[in-house]
């Protein structure tokens, strides 16, 4: 049940008040109280670190709980959090909580968790597998300690070489990484500045790792939705000829990959760098949508900001489904009612595998919730259900009326018209010749 704070115009509670009336609340009650209080988190909280101590004092499984998810107060989340060592659950919720970070304003999460960096980097060192995840997937990390781990400062050197890897791919689903950073989301500048921190590092780990087939896969899963917005990009060009496949086998897997629609490992990191090169103001897109490499091929189809309908034709012939694939990525091509006639014209009819058709609804359906002033007035239908545009069709039956072997059925056909229209001709003048014979007699 949830708890009143001055609504209907009621005078609002004290907060010792407000305080007395949650602790005699049930844990199921206290638990929603706890959740509505973190929707609305900052620095501002209307019962204090007080009210939570005395939560815990109760030592209710339910309440514990909800604490370790929702608390504002780094006093609750470390003993609820050193309390989790053998309790992994109640561990687990305090490594989730996205609201104690709103609330901090020195010590942010997670160094809010320890008592200075030292211990933080000492949980590093020893930290679990489940850990790991739960707490880089989280987007509430601090800015400053995403940006230093991502530029492989201590807390990357804490953690194991090959759980570094793994951070990426936990990294790869972290929201935080995947939401192109706006100036409505930050109050001044220099915070609009520092978000932005954490995409340069990233970026910027495809000069500073050393390629190999493990750490391509892990590299590449970070880099797919990654949001190409990085000024330092001076070295990513020249350190792209490092990520390639070596020997015949790994050539092979990729050849084979590419025939299916499929990128590989190297590749995808390849076309990454393209996406954020080709993508940048000052770029000429056409230098990679000319390149012998595919994977830069790809990076322009899906970053380019302008690509008319000759050379999306040019990808789709060239380059089938994996055109189709990153031509369907480009967010340009879906602003426009005309741009998104071409794309579900010329890019996804045609395609012979699934990927295309997946992404192409995911996409729009992405778009249109984000973006719905782009679909004013239009119907949404699915991709199969909807009509040729009328360009599309003139183009449809030019292409037929050309096609070498419907011009050969129209000779013979003709051929049969010309031998019908001798005999019709040859029976009228049997009949002609008739009629003048039963006229003299």
């Amino acid at each position: 049940m949830p708890i009143s704070t001055g609504a209907g115009g009621a005078m609002q509670r004290t907060p010792k008040a407000e305080e007395a009336i949650l602790l005699a609340r049930s844990a199921e009650e206290v638990r929603d109280y706890l959740r509505q209080r973190a929707a609305g988190a900052s620095l501002f909280d209307p019962i204090g670190q007080d009210a939570e101590a005395a939560l815990l004092a109760r030592r209710e499984r339910l309440i514990d709980l909800s604490l370790a998810e929702y608390c504002l107060h780094r006093e609750t989340a470390r003993e609820l959090f050193e309390r989790g060592s053998d309790d992994w659950p109640l561990r687990a919720l305090v490594l989730s909580n996205q609201a104690l970070a709103k609330s901090q304003i020195l010590g942010r999460f997670p160094l809010c968790l320890f008592e200075d960096e030292d211990a933080l980097l000492s949980y590093l060192e020893t930290i679990s597998p489940d850990d790991q995840w739960v707490l880089f997937s989280n987007p509430a990390l601090d800015e400053s300690f995403l940006e230093g781990f991502l530029s492989m400062d201590q807390t990357w050197e804490a953690i194991d070489s090959e759980q570094r890897l793994w951070v990426l791919d936990a990294l790869a689903g972290n929201a935080k990484l995947q939401k192109i950073r706006s100036t409505q989301d930050h109050e001044d500048g220099w915070g609009w500045y520092m978000a932005g921190k954490p995409f340069e590092a990233a970026w910027l780990l495809i000069e500073k790792l050393e390629p190999g087939t493990e750490t391509a896969r892990h590299l590449a899963k970070l880099l797919r939705d990654l949001p190409a917005d990085s000024y330092k990009t001076d070295g990513i060009a020249e350190a792209l000829v490092r990520w390639r496949a070596i020997g015949e086998d790994a050539l092979a897997d990729e050849t084979n990959r590419n025939a299916e629609g499929r990128l590989s490992d190297f590749q995808e990191v390849r076309q990454a760098a393209a996406r954020l090169l080709a993508g940048r103001h000052d770029a000429k897109p056409r230098l990679f949508i000319d390149s012998d490499d595919v994977a830069l091929r790809c990076g322009a189809y899906e970053a380019a900001s302008k690509l008319d309908e000759e050379t999306l034709e040019a990808a789709v012939k060239l380059d089938g489904d994996l055109a189709r694939l990153h031509l369907i990525r480009n967010e340009g091509l879906w602003r426009s009612e005309k741009s998104r006639d071409l794309l579900l014209d010329v890019v996804l009819r045609g395609s012979e595998g699934d990927e295309p058709r997946w992404e192409y609804r995911r996409r729009e359906r992405h778009y249109r919730k984000e973006y719905p002033t782009w679909f004013e007035g239009e119907e949404y239908l699915e991709p199969d259900e909807r009509p040729i545009s009328e360009s599309s069709i003139a183009d449809v039956v030019a292409s037929v009326t050309g096609d070498p072997a419907i011009k050969g059925i129209q000779r013979r056909l003709d051929a049969v018209e010309d031998r019908q229209r001798s005999v019709v001709w040859l029976a009228a003048l049997c009949l002609i010749m008739l009629a003048v014979l039963v006229w003299r007699t």
